[in-house]
């Protein structure tokens, strides 16, 4: 059963934060737009480069599945980042309502929320101890995967690329994760 909205001046697309059935699923997928409900969190690869491990920030949308990664040459520079994000997409000059969810992380909940919040951007914080709750957590794991194994597949000891080529590696594995098609249950 649903909550009646009749007369609301809510935007329909609006109505899916949170999700309006009780008892129903956290959010109302069918209701949102495109990249209106992203989930960003960093991530360090396991191999050095040049002496340091490579960083990047992972946003997954979770109504369509994209995913989009920029590296990063240290955490502080995520909330730049998460700009430089922002003016591709396009995300503040959409006409919905476009909502940023990180988790409780210094980066995360610091420069992130504060570069969304200037730019017009909604910012959810994910509660402490509820990874459950952040959805590119769950994701992250699998990045790190995908794109290990394409730089493993195509590094050789005399081959043309090595871990050097992981910006390169990673945008690759972001772009072909979202041509594939994704069920939702």
């Amino acid at each position: 059963e649903t909550r009646p909205v009749k007369n609301s001046e809510v935007s329909p697309w609006a109505r899916g934060y949170p999700s309006l059935v009780p008892g129903g699923p956290r959010w109302d997928l069918e209701t949102l737009q495109p990249w209106s409900l992203l989930f960003v969190d960093p991530v360090s690869f396991d191999f050095r480069v040049k002496g340091r491990r490579q960083h990047a920030l992972i946003a997954c949308d979770l109504v369509t599945g994209g995913v989009r990664a920029l590296s990063l040459k240290a955490k502080a520079e995520a909330g730049k980042r998460f700009g430089d994000l922002v003016t591709m997409e396009s995300l503040n000059k959409r006409e919905h309502k476009v909502t940023v969810v990180t988790d409780g992380c210094g980066a995360m909940h610091g420069l992130v929320r504060e570069e969304a919040l200037q730019r017009g951007i909604d910012h959810l914080p994910i509660p402490p101890y509820s990874p459950h709750l952040n959805v590119v957590e769950g994701y992250i794991g699998q990045f790190k995967a995908d794109v290990a194994a394409v730089l493993l597949s195509a590094c050789h000891p005399s081959g043309p690329i090595t871990e050097e080529f992981v910006t390169y590696v990673m945008s690759y594995v972001a772009y072909t994760a979202e041509r594939f098609t994704r069920t939702r249950a």
